[in-house]
């Protein structure tokens, strides 16, 4: 074709020299002789500084050492014949020459090859590069690349370990990083501060909170973590204990950032659902479930309904266990069922109790010994035991009756209640594990009827017969009066939901 031909031409006075006018001077101290106007036509760069009236504009000799010898060869060819072999070597070179000359449509093809190149042993490198050069093609395949295959970036390793601290807390920040579960991110945050320590030491402590410990598994959080001396200081065990308690009971740390899921962990972790579960006055039994409660119309569905009487209700893990003068039932949230289990209860010896459930077992606080007597009684039952049976614990150190019951970390609190003057202000801790009692502040006021919640690391006391609310901190056993709820609830129960506490009477 005609073009073909012309493009030939030009090539060809090129390496005849015939009619050039000007030398490009290159880093070799070699140099190549030129037609301004086919730089001019060709590349921008020249264009512009051959029409600038510049000292360059009427120079015969322009050095260029800004690349090596033959990438300027290469592109001049590529200027005279329109052609250029663009391959897995030279290609980043070309990206940067075609950004100093402005050859942005070769620089588009270099950044589509680049986006084809990508793998595990190189796309952190891709990744940086095409941030620098603004490459819009191969740099969100990099990305992408990391984020989506993150345990074979890590094992390939040779590319994984040049990150600076910056790129490994971005990429560690990440909701997108698919991980089956933070076990993974733990051992790759690990590995690239060993590479060196000495100076990688003190990252580590910056970047540890990005890593979301709830999400690792128990075996790896108590055997591997526990035990690993980059987290034995004071911030590092806060994210340990923080993520144990998530294990034990999630609603405490709703409103911390590391207990949102990654995507690889998504269809792992179930959406979080606020569920009611109440009587009426014809002996019904209701269980209804939302996901949604941010307006005032809340839509409820029902999952369970059924002729049952419960006298009292407690969570427990996926449902809820009742029980009644008779009987004890499960009700089983997802398995949309309420089914007898074999374990029973004397309700009538504990009518005024406080049932809570905690790590397996079933608690019963505080009980009257007769019409007149509060005992100071504490009792438990193993329901996951194969014959499980009622055992007398330590006793409380104040007698109450119908106390209100909360845990918060791995210890139970029980307040307020009645005792034998009437309603009580006693903060009573106690401890599962070592079975042990003790008195902490007295509350600043009443709160008959009220509900606890823990959420973050305090306790809220709300609700009630007095409208009250109060917050306690069980770090410094110090209480706080906080403003009264806009309703009055004469028997309410309260919870933590996404960030907030919400009270239902």
């Amino acid at each position: 074709s005609h073009m073909k031909t012309f493009m030939a031409c030009l090539n060809k006075m090129s390496e005849d020299e015939v009619m050039t006018d000007i030398s490009l001077k290159l880093q070799d101290e070699s140099s190549i002789s030129c037609h301004k106007i086919v730089l001019m036509a060709s590349c921008p760069y020249f264009e512009t500084m051959l029409q600038s009236g510049f000292k360059e504009s009427t120079e015969q000799e322009i050095l260029l050492d800004f690349t090596d010898a033959d990438t300027i060869r290469m592109l001049v060819k590529f200027f005279y014949s329109g052609e250029i072999d663009i391959n897995e070597d030279n290609v980043q070179t070309l990206v940067v020459a075609s950004e100093f000359l402005c050859l942005n449509d070769l620089k588009a093809h270099c950044d589509e090859f680049m986006s084809n190149l990508v793998d595990s042993a190189n796309c952190v490198q891709l990744q940086r590069f095409g941030k620098k050069f603004s490459l819009m093609a191969s740099t969100p395949v990099a990305e992408e690349f990391i984020l989506k295959r993150f345990k074979d970036v890590v094992d390939a390793f040779s590319d994984f370990k040049t990150l600076t601290e910056d790129e490994l807390a971005e990429l560690v920040s990440s909701d997108q990083l698919n991980v089956e579960n933070e076990d993974i991110v733990f051992e790759a945050v690990s590995r690239w501060v060993n590479v060196d320590i000495h100076e990688r030491k003190e990252a580590f402590s910056r970047i540890a909170p990005l890593i979301r410990f709830p999400f690792c598994t128990k075996t790896t959080l108590n055997e591997v973590i526990n035990r690993a001396p980059m987290m034995w200081n004071p911030a590092c065990m806060e994210l340990i204990r923080e993520a144990q308690h998530y294990h034990l009971n999630y609603q405490h740390y709703l409103n911390s950032p590391r207990i949102i899921p990654r995507v690889g962990s998504v269809g792992k972790v179930k959406k979080p659902i606020l569920v009611r579960t109440y009587g009426d006055t014809r002996g019904m039994m209701h269980c209804e479930h939302t996901d949604s409660i941010e307006d005032e119309c809340v839509r409820w569905k029902e999952v369970i309904c059924e002729q049952k009487y419960i006298r009292h209700l407690m969570t427990a893990p996926l449902g809820c266990i009742g029980l009644n003068y008779e009987k004890s039932y499960k009700l089983g949230i997802f398995k949309r069922q309420m089914w007898e289990v074999s374990w029973k209860t004397n309700i009538k010896t504990h009518d005024f109790c406080q049932y809570f459930f905690f790590n397996g077992k079933v608690y019963a606080f505080g009980c009257q010994a007769s019409a007149q007597t509060l005992t100071y009684s504490c009792l438990s039952i193993n329901v996951d035991e194969f014959d499980p049976k009622w055992k007398t614990e330590a006793p409380m150190l104040h007698a109450l009756e119908h106390p209100t019951v909360v845990q918060f970390a791995d210890k139970i609190y029980v307040l307020c209640g009645r005792d034998v003057n009437g309603s009580a202000r006693v903060t009573q801790e106690y401890d599962p594990m070592l079975n042990e009692w003790k008195l902490r502040s007295v509350m600043p006021g009443f709160s008959r009827g009220g509900a606890a919640v823990a959420f973050n690391d305090k306790i809220y006391v709300v609700g009630g017969q007095g409208r009250s609310c109060y917050r306690y901190e069980p770090a410094t056993d110090a209480w706080k009066v906080l403003s009264k709820p806009k309703l009055y609830y004469d028997v309410c129960s309260a919870t933590a939901w996404k960030g907030r506490i919400l009270v239902m009477g």
